[in-house]
């Protein structure tokens, strides 16, 4: 199993599978002993556990930027993956995998939010009718307001459980102590309430600011692309005030 042929963990875990099934179809037609099935299986297992081992290793190192930087620039070597390159990234941007890419660790544990970030992005595509570089700028800037919202929104649930289980769940609160460990300093759960006041909170009002802002301008973007001059038609390079031929018109009738 090799780990350049497989850059994700459902990637391997579905080569293993195929390895391990084609194992037992060649037991079934006796191309294979029941014994060298077994070794089979037990190589298959330690492959798919050492390429693990090695994606690990791999994305672990990947979050150097030296590392990542040698990793990415080797694979261009000519003006040809250069070009491709380019349009590799313009077709991401496009669909929103470079969206995910940055959002880091969550793209891979969460496919729920995956999922429903990608389908937020295209709702608004559409309904938005994005055609210029700007107008995904945006878009993608308001999506990486929500998605930070919804991130600092769940922590504050979480730390407003932790709050609720200080004060009701447990026989007495916890004390925080100073650096050296012997003396109280608060209770734990004082320590919480703030966090939640002065940090989280205000953060979440940020967040939704940052959002409507990118709202608002992409609005104010669109109305700028689209805006009409009641009146007025172009016609070729010269711009001919309808409104106005209309009443000289009226004025040699009379």
């Amino acid at each position: 199993m090799q780990l350049a042929n497989s850059t994700s963990l459902h990637e391997l875990l579905q080569e293993a599978c195929k390895r391990l099934k084609e194992i037992d179809a060649k037991e079934k037609a006796g191309e294979l002993t029941h014994e060298d099935a077994n070794n089979a299986r037990e190589q298959a297992n330690d492959d798919y556990a050492k390429a693990r081992h090695q994606l690990a290793i791999h994305r672990k190192r990947a979050c150097e930027l030296r590392y990542r930087g040698e990793l990415e620039w080797g694979k261009i070597r000519t003006p040809e993956d250069w070009e491709k390159l380019l349009a590799q990234s313009r077709c991401d941007y496009e669909d929103g995998r470079f969206f995910l890419q940055r959002i880091g660790r969550m793209a891979d544990v969460d496919p729920v939010l995956v999922a429903t970030l990608l389908e937020l992005r295209q709702a608004w595509i559409t309904d938005y009718q994005i055609e210029t570089a700007p107008e995904f700028l945006l878009v993608d800037m308001a999506l990486c307001s929500h998605f930070h919202f919804l991130r600092f929104n769940e922590l504050m649930s979480n730390l407003e459980m932790q709050v609720e289980w200080e004060l009701f769940g447990l026989d007495q609160p916890k004390l925080r102590y100073d650096e050296s460990g012997t003396i109280p300093k608060e209770l734990r759960v004082e320590h919480y309430a703030a966090r939640l006041q002065t940090e989280l909170l205000p953060q979440l009002d940020r967040l939704n600011r940052m959002f409507l802002r990118s709202l608002k301008a992409l609005r104010d973007l669109k109305r700028a692309n689209v805006e009409l001059h009641i009146g007025q038609v172009n016609i070729g390079e010269k711009q001919v005030n309808i409104a106005g031929h209309a009443r000289q018109e009226q004025k040699e009738g009379r």
